[in-house]
Parts: structure tokens; sequence; C-alpha cells
């Protein structure tokens, strides 16, 4: 348990813990040290002092009983640490707390001179600045690269992202490549953007926008609330082109002002209250700015919002229930997406493992493809019951490597998946094609085609009969189809078309030579297989045996008991990218059917 005492702070009976104390005495110390060297010194400490002591008599009235090291972190937060303020006032980068902790070490370099050091070794470089960051800090190493204030690269990322996702993937691989550093982005930029809470209705955006735009905030605000009101006042003058118009912008502004609201930081410090007022920062400022601060702190007036004021405060929080009723909805869809997503490729996964032989040559592809695939859909649910939790809760403390590691394994996990799936589609990547004729006798009647009895060596599933397992433990897939064509002459002709793809020409050409094929013939009756094995390796690489038959116009054939896989047919094509392509001839078991002078087969009646 820390020791409690009670010091004299500017006139003020402060109670604090020894261990806070211990660190409001460093940071007293620190800021006279700083501010003595100045002219007007002393009076800046004196009135940053008293700041201070009001700031924990506010604390101790709230039935507080001491000031704790949270408490003291809290009021540095406000004042401005001293790493911010010495920062701040610099006209170029330094390093933070890495440095800092080198000097300290007692490595013979000051500050200044490590920070120079670090300046020349990433000057003109791109890095990731982990001390300003979201995410990853890669629109902040951005701005420095390119001197601009990181709001405005994380807003066009934002943006960019309602454009088919076009800044998702680019951030993903800057994250990645880019290296990462502790800087402090203090460009020569005068004025930054930021929100503000001084006279904020919603989020402090249109106010903070207000100062860097030298816009009244009363007309940012009409401006994002005029599609709202719009929609409602056109329709009731029956002004429709102008009702639509507002119906669009509505989503658009909402977007643009959420957006503002997460990339724009809070101006909470005093010197990011000057930087948004484009105020220098010197000691004379920060001297004016604290005693302004200070007579705001005792005032007693409350100044009251006006009728536009109060009125735009209302649709406001209409709009933002609204706009947290869509989100959580939508959260709760996706959750519950996702779940369903999980349950069934995990069952799907687990009942056609038996299969992974067939597409994998190797085994250990598909335990990795399988784990990771699950991952994917597994821990984004769990990130967002995570970060919902946290949202609730709000605990104090918050373990920041659990989400890290979170974020990484799921990264790692769509790595794999993404890396083995090109892998796999690549085996795919060559088709060949070849024709060879097959023995028919010309039938004497009408041509029977019908399917050939194949002894029943049992279905893998019920469910899924386009695939059996024989008895000398091969499979067996319906891979079997029909085409019928004209023919040029009199006569009947068979041939069979069998493709496959492949990772060659080669190889494609070796699976589809492999597959077997077995038919009959039986006077008129044509008979033809529906399971086809798939030969040596048991691979399938999109194979197809098709049975080209040619029939005399103005013949009449009969189509018997067939399957329907006889109708179906595809091509998969790799180059230039990816597509399949199916066909179905739809052969209605038992009918007559005529081959037409024009080659269109008719059927009979």
């Amino acid at each position: 348990m820390n020791k409690v005492i009670t010091i004299n702070l500017s006139g003020r009976l402060i109670t604090i813990d020894e261990e806070a104390y211990q660190q409001l005495n460093a940071y007293l110390t620190w800021l006279k040290q700083f501010f003595i060297k100045e002219e007007g010194g002393p009076d800046i400490y004196s009135d940053m002092e008293d700041r201070i002591a009001e700031l924990f008599d506010d604390k101790l009235r709230k039935n507080l009983v001491s000031i704790s090291s949270e408490d003291v972190q809290a009021v540095i937060k406000i004042m401005g640490s001293p790493e911010q303020i010495a920062m701040e006032t610099a006209d170029h980068y330094e390093e933070n707390e890495p440095l800092r902790a080198k000097a300290a070490e007692g490595t013979g370099k000051e500050y200044d001179e490590a920070a120079a050091e670090n300046n020349t070794a990433t000057h003109g470089k791109l890095v990731r600045n982990l001390n300003d960051k979201v995410l990853g800090g890669v629109c902040s190493g951005l701005a420095r690269y390119f001197n601009a204030d990181p709001v405005l690269i994380r807003i066009l990322m934002a943006l960019g992202f309602f454009f088919y996702g076009t800044t998702v993937l680019l951030y993903i691989l800057l994250w990645i490549i880019l290296p990462a550093t502790y800087l402090t982005h203090t460009t020569s930029l005068k004025r930054r953007w930021y929100r503000t809470d001084e006279g904020k209705l919603l989020g402090g955006v249109c106010s903070g926008m207000s100062y860097h735009l030298r816009i009244s905030k009363q007309w940012l605000r009409f401006i994002f609330a005029f599609p709202l009101i719009g929609v409602a006042f056109f329709n009731i003058i029956n002004e429709n082109d102008l009702a639509s118009f507002c119906t669009a912008a509505l989503p658009i502004m909402t977007i643009l002002y959420i957006v503002l609201w997460i990339a724009l930081p809070k101006a909470s410090t005093l010197t990011e209250k000057m930087e948004l007022k484009g105020e220098r920062l010197d000691v004379q400022n920060i001297s004016s700015a604290l005693k302004e601060q200070n007579e705001k702190g005792t005032a007693t007036h409350i100044e009251r919002p006006g009728a536009f004021a109060t009125a735009f405060r209302i649709l406001a929080y209409v709009v933002l229930a609204f706009l947290i009723l869509v989100v959580g909805s939508i959260l709760v869809g996706l959750l519950l997406a996702l779940l369903g997503l999980l349950f069934g490729f995990s069952t799907a996964g687990i009942s056609v493992w038996p299969l992974s032989h067939l597409v994998f040559e190797s085994q250990t592809q598909a335990v990795i493809l399988f784990i990771a695939s699950i991952l994917v859909v597994l821990l984004p649910i769990v990130i967002i019951i995570r970060w919902l939790v946290l949202r609730i809760r709000k605990p104090a403390g918050r373990n920041k490597w659990i989400g890290y590691s979170l974020s990484s394994l799921f990264l790692i996990s769509l790595f794999s998946v993404v890396f083995i799936l090109s892998s796999l589609l690549s085996d795919f990547k060559y088709a060949y094609k070849y024709t060879s004729p097959l023995e028919l006798q010309q039938p004497k009647d009408t041509l029977i085609i019908t399917q050939m009895k194949q002894q029943n060596e049992g279905l893998f599933d019920e469910d899924r009969d386009w695939v059996r397992k024989g008895i000398d433990d091969r499979y067996q897939l319906q891979i079997a189809s029909l085409k019928i064509l004209p023919a040029e002459d009199s006569l009947y002709r068979l041939e069979l078309e069998r493709q496959s793809n492949g990772s060659s020409l080669l190889q494609a050409k070796e699976f589809a030579a492999a597959i077997p094929y077995v038919y009959e013939q039986d006077s008129n009756m044509l008979k033809l297989p529906r399971y086809l094995k798939l030969g040596t390796p048991e691979l399938f690489r999109a194979q197809l045996a098709t049975a080209v038959l040619y029939v005399p116009k103005g013949s009449v054939f009969k189509i018997g008991d067939l399957y329907n896989n006889y109708s179906k047919s595809w091509t998969l094509s790799a180059r230039p990218l990816f597509s399949l392509k199916m066909k179905n001839s739809r052969w209605l078991p038992n009918r007559y059917y005529k081959m037409g002078e024009d080659g269109v087969v008719d059927l009979l009646d």
C-alpha cells in the first residue's frame, strides 16, 4: 500500500500518494529547469503550477481520497509531457524515448546529438512512425516523408477504402515493407488538424475545422446537416430533383464526418490547442494560453447554445443513434455470418477431408490450409467480441500484445491461405485436350444411348453420389459427358474427347491420357460409363471424358436411362485469368430426339 502525504501546491493542500508525489516532483522540477532559462519563465512556471493544483483540487472534490500515479499522468497529458513540450518547440524531427534512454545510459552523446544522428540516418527514407500511430504508423511515416499533416494522409487512406478498397492492400504492403522507428512529427507546418471540445456538439469536428479553414463552425455544421435537412424539406415542397440530390449526398457527408471524427486527433494538450489555432509555440504564447485557460477554468459564466446549435445537436444525436443502430446491426450480422461460415466450413471440411488427397499432392498443404482457413474466419470473431467487451468494460489497462498477436496471427493465416491456394491454382494453369476415335457398329434400328451397368461398389456418401470408392481403394468420379453432333455423311461415328489441366502442357497431357474409358455396345444400344477413374497419379485436375456421337441428319435416336452428369461439361481456362465455363445439354431421359437437317437436335413428342 502506498504511503499518503499532504503537500502544499500553489497554496492548495493536496493529498497525494508517495509514488505519485515522486512523479509530480520530477515533472515540476523539469518544468522549472525548462522555463527558468527563458524570459518570463518564473511566471510561466507559476501559472502552470497553479493550473496543476487546480486540476488536482477538482479531482479531490469528486470524493477522491488521494491523488494517484494515474491522476498525475492524466494531468501531465493535459499540460503536456516534457518530451512533447521540448520537441514541439523544435523545428525538426527528434527521436523520442529510445534516444532519451540511450543518452541516459551514458553513451557520451547528448540528446540533441543523438536526435541529429537519427535524423541523418532516416532523412529521405520512408519509415513507419510508431510514436504517432493509429494502426501501424504508416500514415504518420508517409506524412513525415512528404512533410504533410498525418491527418490528411489518414483521411485519404480512409476515403480510398470506399473506392473498391484500393488503399487496403497498399496499407498492408507498406506495413510489412517499411521499417519501424519512434519519431515525433514536428514539421514546419504552422497549423495542424485537430478536433476540439471547445463549443463542440458532436465529436468536435466542425469546431476544430473552423480554426483551420477560418470558417464559422455554424456554417460547417450547416454544410454537414444540409443533406438531411434537404431530404425532408425538398420532399415537402415536391422538389424531387433536389430531394434526390440530398438523398445521394447524405451517405457521402455521413461517411466523411465519421472519417474525420476517426482521423482527426483530439486537441487535449495545451500545445496541441495552440497548433490548432496556428499559434507559435514559444514561452510567451504558452504563458498567455495558460492564463486564458485558467481564466476559463475559474469563470462561472456558462455560454448557452443558440437555437440553431441546439437544433443541430438534437439532429446530430438522432443521426448518431441511427448510425449506432445500423453499425451495431451490421456487427451483429457480420458476427452471425462469420459463425455460420465457421460452422459450415468446419463441417464441410471434415466431411470432404478423405478426398483431400485427390486435390493436394502433399497432405501437409491440406492440413495447413484447413487450419489457416478456420483461423481466417475464427480470428475476426474473436477480435470483434474482444473489441465489444473492451468498449463496454473500458478497463484501465489494456494488454496491447493480445491485439498485436491476434492481428499477426490473422495476417499469417491469411497469407498461408492465399499462398497455398495460389500454389494449387498453378497446378491448373495449362489445359490440354485431344480426341481419339472409338469403335462403333452401325445400328440397324433406332440407336438407344443408355447408361452402362457398373457393379455397385459402394457409394462414398448418399448425398454426394458424384464420387464412390472402388473395391481397389481407388476413387471413381462422375467425369463422363456426352456430346451429340450432326454427321457429315450417313454413318454414325463415335469419338472420345479427353481433357485435363496441369502445371504444364506435358503434365496436362499425361493426366488426360491416363483417363481409362470403358463402354459397351449391344446391337442398337450404346452403353456409356457413369463413373471414371482418374488414372495414375490419382489427382483431380479438372479431367473430363466426353463421348462425341455423330448422328446422320434426319436420323432418330433415343436417350435412355442416362444420369444427369452426361448433360454437363466444363472447361477450365487459366490464361490470362482463371475462368470456368459450364455447359448443360439437358438431355431428358427416355425421350426420342431427331437430328435436324440444319444440325439442330429436336425433341420428339
